[in-house]
C-alpha cells in the first residue's frame, strides 16, 4: 500500500493477543494517530497544528500545538493531503524537515522515526 492509501483508509480496531491486560490499537491512520497531530489551514498557504499528542512522532520531534508549517522538504504543500503525503515519504526516506513558524519566527523540525 501506498502511504496516500494508508492515510485514507479508515481506521480499524484489533487487539494484541497477550495475556495481560489487553491492548486495543488502531491500524490505518488517522494522521494523529500516526504521526501524533492534526493541522488545520491556516494564513499564507500554511497549515497550523490545532492538536498534538506530545508522546507520538511530532511531538517527540519537537513540534508543538500551534506550529504553523509552510513547507516539507523544502516544498510548500497545495494541500493537507499533500502535507501528511510528503511527510509519510520523507520519513520511508528516512526524515523529513518541516519549515515551521513559531511565535513569529520561522524554525526547522526534523520528523524522524527513532
Amino acid at each position: 500500500d501506498s502511504p496516500l492509501v494508508d492515510m485514507t483508509r479508515p481506521p480499524q480496531l484489533k487487539a494484541d493477543n497477550e495475556t495481560e491486560p489487553s491492548v486495543t490499537t488502531m491500524t490505518g491512520l488517522p494522521p494523529k494517530g500516526t504521526l501524533g497531530f492534526t493541522v488545520k489551514s491556516a494564513s499564507s498557504g500554511r497549515y497550523e497544528i490545532d492538536k498534538l499528542d506530545p508522546n507520538r512522532l511530532g511531538g517527540v520531534c519537537g513540534l508543538k500545538t500551534g506550529d504553523a508549517i509552510s513547507q516539507v522538504d523544502g516544498r510548500r504543500p497545495a494541500n493537507v493531503k499533500e502535507l501528511f503525503e510528503r511527510i509519510l515519504v520523507g520519513l520511508e526516506k528516512g526524515g523529513s524537515t518541516l519549515s515551521v513558524f513559531r511565535s513569529g519566527k520561522l524554525t526547522t523540525v526534523v520528523l524522524r522515526k527513532a
